[in-house]
């Protein structure tokens, strides 16, 4: 088992759902590039929960529509379809990339400590209290919604871990399904990417989560099939909390 290969299926089935990182991935991998793809002036679409947006007008490049109940419903079944498809992916690979031998190495003790929902969570108050410093509101923002996003990923995880009782591959205990950890990177990396639209901001984030998500499963605590999970939902509410209004 190789570490690039674990990454790339992280990336390639946690991230699918997103046309602007699916085509980055395809450009760097020499992949033909996508048939369709939008418009530079639109926003990358999300995932939209009407009971949570109080009936905000969809922004498209530039204009306020306000979108269809129909729409709505849609768009979440999409999002739904997405999540469900990279998490079946994830288990129908979990024969191939196999859980490795790394507990206790040096990319399993920086995973678990970076990947960490309190670690990531300390940052996000680091971040918004210097941005309250500076008075930057767009970093207090950023902040905020990382913190939601990280809240919301974990309290999901943690009741899945319960409901679904699956044991991890190191037998130490029964909160396997899915990777808590996978979940706050991801999340946290959601937000940054689509709160700051840089490549750089992008690439490090997706980079980092990817990493922690990987290391889950070198370091024998996890199956794949968790950190795919983990980094879906992560995914999800990180797009979430970065609607447009």
């Amino acid at each position: 088992m190789r570490f690039p290969a674990i990454a790339l299926g992280i990336i390639a089935l946690a991230c699918a759902g997103d046309p602007a990182l699916a085509e980055e991935v395809s450009s760097t991998a020499g992949a033909a590039p996508p048939i369709a793809a939008f418009p530079a002036t639109s926003p990358r679409p999300i995932p939209y929960l009407p009971a949570l947006t109080g009936g905000a007008a969809f922004r498209l490049a530039g204009a306020s529509v306000e979108p269809s109940r129909a729409r709505h419903h849609s768009t979440v079944l999409r999002e739904v379809v997405m999540a469900g498809a990279a998490i079946g992916a994830g288990f129908l690979l979990d024969d191939t990339i196999e859980p490795g031998s790394g507990e206790g190495s040096a990319m399993d003790n920086i995973g678990q400590f970076v990947g960490s929902p309190y670690t990531l969570g300390a940052g996000a108050v680091i971040m918004g209290l210097g941005g309250m410093a500076t008075d930057h509101p767009h970093t207090v923002g950023t902040a905020k919604k990382i913190l939601f996003a990280i809240a919301t990923t974990t309290v999901t995880t943690g009741l899945l871990k319960i409901a679904t009782d699956r044991e991890r591959p190191d037998g130490s205990n029964a909160y396997s399904f899915p990777s808590g950890h996978s979940g706050a990177s991801f999340a946290t990396a959601t937000v940054l990417d689509r709160r700051y639209h840089s490549k750089v901001v992008r690439w490090t984030a997706y980079g980092i989560a990817t990493f922690v998500a990987a290391s889950r499963v070198v370091g024998n605590h996890h199956f794949f099939s968790d950190v795919v999970a983990g980094a879906a939902i992560g995914r999800f509410y990180g797009r979430l909390f970065t609607m447009e209004p």
